[in-house]
């Protein structure tokens, strides 16, 4: 007559099931060395709970091993093909995954979370198409759906499509309120089209869960420079900097704010912190911009050209020394100063204005009025 191990499968599984995994990896090994006088279905119940605590201790290629055994003796079984789906997706093996989640959905079409695995595997693979059809296919099934709604934000995201990523990311936030970080990264894709007063919703928003972090402090104090409500800003590049010390980027925004305010040494103080701390490039720029406050004209020439020789010289502190030698009356000295450094030709983020000036003072057209529409 033949045991009945039921009892103990079923205590190994409900030890699983309470996430004592030792003492159901135990109790399964146990039952491992007896399974040859197990049925069929106890069998794979042995496999399929190994393999599910192999891949709960991240050990995917072991679960692997015991999840194909489970599903030699039953193909169709769902826990087994989930578990090997994603023990595939552990390893990274998105075509592998993608051969597994495809079983599944072949004997059970209507798993919309298998449907959504599926569709972030064939985004891992870079197939958006596909990624994009499987996830719609998963809101048909399930309109509530926070995974498809996460996916196709993000899919739509990285190909820069903003109007499809707030539609399903805004549907998703009235359904989790709690998602901070899709609600600081919609409030970023407002800041970014420079809505100040939708980036701001989202953003205190944010802040009401989580007033300490850091993403949501130094997007609601950018966002108020942006509205130019400089003195309210303050506060929060404050804040952002109390809580990272090391961020010289807040601190130079910080002294930024304290100069729009006409708070000049608190201004130098920051600007010199952010130059000694790491010789920070947009550090040494406001100290550029507190000498031009101050007049020392002469002073900011020498500033400039010394930063030009000794430093690489990026897209926006080109457009920031350009906005300085603008603010001291200086403009007729752009081209002079810059060129030896930067090819003109190549920079496409100075504002058309800028550009228009600098094409009417120069009155060389064909040198550089190409910047206008690149």
């Amino acid at each position: 007559m033949r045991a009945d191990f039921s009892a103990d499968i079923n205590l190994a599984k409900h030890l699983s099931i309470q996430k004592k995994y030792k003492e159901a990896r135990k109790k399964y090994m146990e039952l491992l060395g007896q399974i040859g006088n197990m049925n069929c279905m106890q069998q794979v119940m042995i496999f399929a709970g190994l393999g599910h605590i192999s891949r709960i201790k991240l050990l995917f290629s072991e679960a692997v091993e015991y999840f194909e055994k489970a599903l030699k003796l039953e193909p169709k079984n769902r826990f087994a093909l989930n578990g090997i789906a994603n023990s595939y997706r552990g390893l990274k093996n998105h075509s592998r995954e993608i051969h597994w989640w495809k079983q599944l959905l072949s004997y059970h079409p209507h798993d919309f979370l298998a449907m959504n695995r599926l569709a972030d595997a064939y985004r891992h693979k870079n197939d958006n198409d596909q990624a994009e059809i499987l996830y719609l296919q998963s809101l048909e099934l399930k309109h509530n759906n926070k995974f498809a709604l996460m996916g196709l934000g993000d899919l739509y995201f990285k190909q820069k499509k903003y109007n499809l990523t707030l539609k399903y990311w805004e549907k998703l936030l009235i359904l989790h309120p709690e998602f901070i970080n899709i609600m600081t990264m919609v409030a970023n894709i407002y800041r970014m089209r420079k809505n100040f007063t939708d980036a701001l919703y989202y953003y205190k928003k944010a802040y009401e869960i989580a007033p300490s972090n850091n993403y949501v402090l130094f997007g609601i104090a950018d966002t108020l420079r942006g509205q130019l409500l400089y003195r309210d800003s303050i506060a929060y590049w404050e804040q952002c900097f109390s809580n990272n010390k090391n961020d010289t980027r807040v601190l130079t925004r910080l002294g930024d704010m304290y100069m729009q305010c006409a708070m000049i040494e608190e201004a130098e103080k920051v600007y010199i912190r952010a130059w000694e701390q790491n010789k920070d490039k947009y550090g040494y720029l406001g100290l550029i911009k507190f000498e031009a406050f101050q007049k020392n004209y002469q002073k900011v020439i020498e500033m400039i050209q010394k930063m030009l020789k000794t430093s690489e010289t990026e897209n926006r502190v080109v457009a920031i020394i350009v906005e300085i030698l603008f603010s001291i009356g200086h403009k007729d000295k752009i081209y002079n100063l810059l060129s030896p450094y930067v090819d003109l030709k190549d920079i496409g983020m100075f504002s058309r204005l800028m550009v228009q000036d600098m094409v009417n003072f120069r009155n060389n057209t064909d040198t550089i009025g190409n910047i206008i529409d690149e």
